[in-house]
């Protein structure tokens, strides 16, 4: 039997690393695979110097989540992405959460293909061309850092994905967007230069620190979500104390997301409203859900649909009710 730890050799470090907060760590005489099951959140990282530095930075944050009990494994025994697989899908396998710092998007791409995972990457560029699939969502991508054959597909196969500027402004696009990710892949580049000096592949345009906060929260929030990986880049030592440190509060909104979720989806959850907006243009009828218990909003998709309710907006019900439909919804239903 596969025992998690196989993957791991474990924390160490000085007091400020080993006394987190946080996490609880294997205990050496106790078999990992029946462990894991009493943990919520599993925490891993990369064999890399920065995983320690976020460690320690978690230790200065309040823990205001004591009843969501987290598992640090340690560092890698190989950083190769095909390494690095083995524990996530471990993870997903007994239906925990996993946080690895350190992965890239090689790792990301993988778990899309092998496990037919929708996978929502947030970064200041897209892949080529001919690694865009139906299954990703890209989030905050410059297009002057992009290829405008990416820009293309992304454009033609992906209709949730949302440019820096998109975000910026249709900012309620972004936790309906996010309600339904499986994987969270986010690299530190998305961020503006000024929020983490060090790290070249980050430009001087970019999101903040506190709308990378946001996604973070809001992906705490999916009920799908089964793993986060951060994607460090190459940052420079003399940067590692305000990284690690942004890392550090990325990984407190996710666990306040994750607090805050809830059963509110309308194929699990009855209690609900509907409304019904004429498509007189179109010859059809939207059927809008809002959830009663937490006030969110699907479109009702044809039962045949591979997903029969589409994450929404409210403001995106009251454009419909204009009779401007948006054009995201569009791309969904015709």
């Amino acid at each position: 039997m596969i025992d998690i730890m196989d993957f791991f050799s474990g924390v160490s470090g000085d007091e400020s690393v080993l006394s987190n907060r946080f996490f609880e760590f294997p205990h050496k005489d106790t078999n990992s695979t029946s462990e894991i099951n009493n943990f919520d959140l599993i925490f891993m990282s990369a064999n890399i110097p920065f995983a320690n530095h976020v460690r320690s930075s978690l230790q200065l944050l309040s823990n205001h989540f004591p009843n969501i009990k987290s598992l640090d494994c340690g560092r890698t025994l190989n950083n190769d992405y095909r390494f690095m697989y083995q524990p996530l899908q471990y993870c997903a396998e007994k239906q925990k959460l996993a946080f690895l710092l350190g992965g890239n998007i090689d790792l990301a791409h993988t778990l899309s293909s092998q496990q037919k995972q929708k996978v929502t990457f947030v970064s200041n560029t897209l892949p080529p061309s001919d690694q865009i699939s139906e299954q990703h969502t890209f989030l905050s991508f410059q297009r002057h850092l992009c290829e405008y054959k990416s820009l293309k597909y992304t454009d033609e196969f992906c209709p949730d994905s949302l440019s820096l500027g998109q975000m910026k402004s249709y900012p309620h696009l972004i936790e309906p967007i996010l309600r339904d990710t499986e994987i969270l892949y986010i690299h530190l580049n998305a961020l503006r230069s000024a929020e983490i000096p060090g790290l070249t592949s980050a430009w001087p345009s970019g999101l903040n620190t506190e709308e990378m906060c946001q996604i973070a929260k809001y992906a705490g929030h999916s009920l799908q979500l089964k793993a986060v990986i951060i994607d460090c880049g190459e940052i420079g030592e003399q940067a590692y104390d305000q990284a690690s440190k942004l890392v550090a509060e990325l990984y407190w909104y996710l666990l306040e997301g994750f607090k805050m979720k809830q059963s509110d989806h309308p194929g699990l959850n009855d209690n609900i409203s509907e409304y019904v907006v004429n498509m007189a243009e179109f010859d059809t009828e939207l059927v809008f859900v809002k959830s009663n218990v937490t006030q969110r909003w699907w479109l009702k998709l044809e039962e045949n649909h591979s997903n029969p309710f589409l994450s929404c907006a409210q403001e995106e019900y009251q454009q419909s009710i204009r009779s401007e439909v948006p054009e995201r919804l569009l791309r969904h239903i015709l």
